[in-house]
């Protein structure tokens, strides 16, 4: 995710819209949700690389960490590197058929901001090209995913039952990419997670002195993501 030559970029400030509806943006969020918003940055230059700029990774896995435990697609290893700062299992279908057509989802969960950023550029599950899913559960607390509800949200995450993910996985919201992984989504499943998430971005924001904004979607769409 990282070169020499995004070494130079610096992140500016963060650019939120609330629950937005234009099509263009590829927000599949579930309509379900109780809130949901889109996360732009504003750079100091163009990236280099597609992906999200190693400043902004660095900073939403803080804000995400502040907050929650999170689940994401990775290729199971990081409990090697990382010891008992991180969780791994597979989300594996039920029946010979199943087990067939889909062997699973490699799940990681971690509240370590340095593991939570690789679900930016983890292998196997693009975030540029929008294959990646976090799931945000209470701190300290692991999901309970079954395969069903995580088959969904990687093929039709505008489908997921806000009320189940809620109350019978633990699931507060989830992360999605938005078009060609150049913003990331929240959707939020509680006003108390809603809540907290925006309390994380407050207090992210304050500690880095890296200023936010929430603005319509119409300045959002108009909003320059580069200052050259």
């Amino acid at each position: 995710m990282s070169t020499s030559a995004e070494a130079t970029e610096q992140l500016v400030r963060l650019v939120l819209t609330l629950n937005p509806v234009a099509p263009h943006w590829e927000f599949t969020a579930p309509p379900c949700a109780t809130q949901s918003c889109l996360i732009g940055w504003v750079m100091t230059k163009p990236s280099v690389d597609a992906g999200v700029p190693d400043a902004v990774a660095s900073f939403l896995s803080r804000v995400l960490a502040r907050c929650a435990m999170v689940t994401f697609f990775c290729e199971a290893g990081h409990k090697r590197e990382y010891g008992d700062e991180a969780v791994t299992k597979i989300a594996k279908p039920t029946g010979l058929f199943g087990s067939v057509v889909n062997k699973g989802y490699p799940l990681t969960s971690s509240q370590n901001p340095a593991i939570v950023q690789t679900l930016f550029d983890a292998d196997g599950f693009s975030w540029t090209l929008k294959s990646q899913r976090a799931f945000l559960s209470p701190p300290s607390i692991l999901p309970e995913l079954q395969f069903k509800d995580v088959d969904t949200a990687f093929n039709r995450p505008q489908d997921l039952n806000c009320e189940k993910m809620l109350h019978e996985a633990h699931v507060l919201g989830i992360l999605l990419p938005g078009v060609d992984g150049d913003f990331a989504g929240i959707a939020a499943f509680s006003t108390e997670f809603w809540a907290n998430f925006m309390g994380a971005i407050e207090a992210e924001s304050k500690a880095k002195n890296i200023p936010y904004s929430i603005v319509d979607e119409v300045n959002f769409q108009a909003t320059l993501w580069s200052l050259n």
